[in-house]
């Protein structure tokens, strides 16, 4: 069962520069947080951050500009409240 009041928030971009800040910044309003991007250390690091502070983070190694991505674009579509594109 999907529980609607789960706020989730999809950042692309989001192992650099704004798209970390939008993402830590989502997270503190207590969003789920989900950063995409194709440089998967760097996710891990922000999503490090994101538990340490308590928060949830999930980090999705992906090139949203490539079509061969689009099956997880269209997966999370469905469960995403908030999307920043950062990338």
């Amino acid at each position: 069962m999907v529980n609607n009041d789960v706020k989730v928030a999809l950042i692309t971009g989001g192992g650099t520069g704004i798209g970390t800040a939008a993402a830590l910044a989502f997270a503190r309003a207590g969003y789920r947080v989900a950063v995409v991007g194709r440089r998967l250390d760097r996710l891990d690091t922000v999503v490090a951050t994101i538990r340490h502070a308590g928060g949830e983070g999930l980090a999705i190694q992906a090139d949203v500009a490539n079509d061969a991505d689009a099956d997880t674009r269209a997966w999370l579509s469905g469960a995403v409240s908030s999307v920043a594109a950062e990338a």
